[in-house]
């Protein structure tokens, strides 16, 4: 042997914490957490993806006990069980092949590594899909409104991109990684806003877009309202919501307000109104943004609140799966957490801590089980 025992031993015991370290990672990331729904739900990639890692953490146990037994026959000075378990053949497998440790942990190591990669793929092209379906519903939306001014809704420009969005948001729904055909909502959605577009510019344009601008005033006033609404609900569940915004007062812009200010334009009409409503536009995107802004941020904390449920749900099921709960602790933990999830105003930061400890908890209970 080329490195002494008791460096190898530091050697193999260094490797295979890094391993730990990443498997508990990989495993508990919300990615994974992605792929494990996919496969339930009966994806193959995804079902590929969760029996890579389960072969990871099956092998992950063989190589630990192979390090402990190396440092137990060090300790005792075996000179016959260290160069056995210093050799290539240390660790027998369940196939019957051997292995050697630092081999093994390598094993486990690229394996990780791999199916973090594929795992890390998978979720973002499903992210992907989603974000590009409902960015071409949402353009759609809004196309959809100025096409009914010029009665052009039944359009077969707008009929097409219709269809495909139904189909889009099927596939996704079926296999958010794995959907196709998305590429072409772009062009349809295009193709229609030029037919759309030729017929406001025909027929006058101004009518429809202030359509559109009373369209988006309603859906800025329900935004406004939603955030809060979020704001009451959240603060009356959750202790000292982190992140919170008062909600916005459309009221406080006086003359200003957009409400009265697009009914002034509505009166005014001609090319006057139609400057007028450009600059209405601009302020009216502000708003939308911010009251949207606002509504998320005070609906945060309370969907955090129900994600830790779900989570220390989840992981409930993990720990009667594994049946490593023999001194009590993972049900007093589950316990703790639970009162705190379930006891309003919960304490969301206490929250975290607790779920964060049961997941930590239950993950080293199923590698002692394993």
């Amino acid at each position: 042997m080329t490195v002494r025992p008791d460096e190898l031993v530091k050697q193999l015991d260094a490797s295979l914490a890094d391993v730990a370290g990443d498997l508990y990672d990989l495993d508990s990331g919300a990615d994974m957490v992605f792929v494990k729904g996919q496969a339930d739900a009966g994806n193959v990639v995804a079902a590929g993806l969760v029996a890579s890692l389960g072969l990871a953490w099956e092998r992950y146990p063989l190589a630990k006990d192979a390090v402990e037994r190396l440092q137990a026959a060090l300790a005792a000075r075996d000179h016959a069980a260290v160069e056995a378990l210093a050799g290539p053949a240390a660790v027998t497998l369940p196939d019957g092949s051997t292995i050697g440790i630092a081999a093994l942990i390598e094993d486990v190591a690229l394996r990780v590594e791999h199916t973090g990669a594929e795992v890390a793929r998978v979720a973002g092209a499903a992210r992907q899909a989603v974000a590009k379906v409902d960015g071409a519903r949402v353009a759609f939306h809004d196309l959809l409104v100025r096409a009914g001014a010029v009665g052009a809704d039944d359009d077969v420009e707008v009929t097409r991109v219709r269809t495909a969005i139904e189909q889009a948001t099927a596939a996704v729904a079926a296999d958010p990684a794995g959907a196709t055909g998305l590429g072409d909502l772009d062009q349809l959605l295009d193709t229609a806003r030029q037919r759309v577009e030729a017929l406001e510019r025909s027929l006058g344009a101004l009518p429809a877009q202030l359509a559109t601008a009373a369209v988006q005033l309603d859906e800025i006033e329900a935004l406004v309202a939603r955030g809060a609404d979020a704001l009451a609900l959240t603060r009356a569940k959750v202790a000292d919501p982190p992140g919170v915004r008062p909600p916005l007062d459309l009221a406080a812009d006086g003359d200003r307000a957009l409400r009265p200010w697009l009914e002034r334009i509505r009166a005014q009409g001609g090319e006057p109104a139609a400057a007028a409503l450009a600059a209405w536009q601009r302020a009216a995107d502000a708003r939308l943004a911010e009251a949207r802004q606002v509504a998320e941020a005070n609906a945060a904390p309370l969907a955090r609140r129900n994600e830790l449920r779900g989570l220390l749900d989840a992981y409930r099921a993990k720990a009667a799966a594994s049946g490593g709960d023999e001194d009590g602790r993972l049900a007093r933990l589950h316990a703790a957490a639970r009162e705190t999830l379930y006891t309003a105003p919960c304490d969301l930061s206490v929250a975290e801590a607790q779920v964060r400890e049961y997941v930590a908890a239950v993950n080293s209970a199923a590698k002692g089980v394993r």
